[in-house]
């Protein structure tokens, strides 16, 4: 007879108890988030359902006059939040017993169609940054971040990032002998590198480590004041898995249904339209790199 297998509560195999399967598995995972299949999907993008508990709280956290919200998409890249969840506990631990705590704010990023999957994939790069000595630039407030960088077109991203806060100074005027070098500086009481900037506002700040920081919500919006749309709403993704709430790969909300119509139905519309005017967007062909 063939050697069976051994069962029982001494054959059981081991539970995987670390921590980048508890992350990469889900069950360090923001609770919105959906299963995924690590195997073939690095990045899932996942659509945040309209009039949801989750929607409402995005809208009323982006809302502001001459700005409408199209849709919003959840980022759900484990290896990303692995890193942003380590560099917590990590900061948790380095401000004890230094009079400073760790903060987790969300602000907002100006992002364009073009860059904005390279974001979700590999997370924010000084590289990419107009001038990288001033580290990534966010804002708490969504209109200062629309109008951070110009933009012709009109529907347009930001990402909705999550942001550890953990020394914050004030931002060196430019012209002053230390703005070159205050990504280095130390703090006096913690020892540690200075990680967060601001200006005298504290409306805007200044990341330079990438890892204190997670894209958590990708917003497709419109600026109300800048004319008509002059792109499609849709995300177009080469190695993101893009997912809608009602399983389709198409958002069912900007799809029109398309039918023959009758005879009869044909000469109804004539009746009531001297003509009609099918307007249809074209599709942004773009590269990743």
């Amino acid at each position: 007879m063939g050697d069976k297998t051994k069962t029982g509560a001494f054959n059981r195999k081991p539970v995987d108890k670390r921590f980048v399967h508890q992350v990469t598995s889900g069950q360090r995972g923001p609770n919105y988030w959906v299963p995924m299949n690590i195997s073939d999907t690095e990045c899932k993008i996942m659509e945040v359902r309209k009039f949801s508990a989750n929607y409402f709280e995005l809208d009323a956290k982006f809302r502001r006059p001459g700005l409408e919200l199209i849709s919003a998409y959840a980022v759900q890249n484990p290896f990303l939040w692995g890193q942003y969840l380590l560099r917590r506990e990590q900061l948790k631990m380095q401000l004890t017993g230094t009079g400073y705590a760790v903060k987790e704010k969300d602000f907002f990023y100006k992002s364009d169609f073009n860059n904005v999957e390279k974001i979700c994939r590999q997370n924010f790069d000084l590289r990419y940054e107009q001038d990288p000595r001033t580290g990534v630039t966010f804002y708490t407030d969504s209109l200062a971040a629309n109008s951070s960088k110009p933009e012709t077109e009109n529907v347009r991203i930001i990402i909705l990032a999550k942001v550890l806060i953990g020394t914050c100074v004030k931002r060196v005027e430019e012209g002053a002998t230390e703005t070159a070098g205050q990504s280095v500086s130390i703090n006096n009481k913690t020892e540690l590198p200075i990680d967060t900037y601001t200006d005298e506002s504290k409306t805007v700040f200044f990341k330079f480590h990438m890892s204190e920081i997670y894209p958590e919500f990708l917003m497709v919006y419109r600026d109300t004041n800048a004319g008509p749309d002059t792109r499609t709403t849709r995300l177009c993704l080469e190695y993101c898995k893009l997912t809608y709430r009602t399983g389709t790969r198409l958002n069912p909300q900007e799809i029109e249904k398309v039918s023959v119509p009758s005879e009869r139905e044909t000469e109804k519309k004539k009746r009531k339209l001297e003509s009609v005017e099918v307007v249809t967007p074209k599709l942004q062909i773009r590269s990743i790199f």
